[in-house]
């Protein structure tokens, strides 16, 4: 939320940490329910199967202003790619 951005830029250090610190566990808690419930791999002749995984591999980029620049906005930007159990 751009509120909350705002407030991270402008913020005493020891309350933009506090904002930081409860950003990093909203992403962990946004990315545990895909990897326990949501992502899958395909396998089989043509990948019909729809097979479980052992999680996912996933990379966030912090980013602490717009694309644009010159405006706060603190978001991640991530990749992830599911981890297969083994071959198919």
């Amino acid at each position: 939320m751009k509120s909350v951005s705002a407030l991270w830029a402008i913020a005493p250090q020891d309350v933009a940490e506090q904002i930081a610190a409860a950003h990093r566990a909203a992403v962990k808690d946004a990315l545990a329910w895909p990897e326990r419930d949501a992502v899958r791999t395909r396998g089989g002749r043509n990948g019909v199967q729809q097979l479980d995984t052992t999680g996912m591999l996933a990379a966030a980029f912090e980013h602490r202003d717009s694309r644009a620049g010159g405006t706060a906005q603190r978001h991640r930007r991530g990749r992830a790619c599911p981890v297969p159990n083994g071959a198919s």
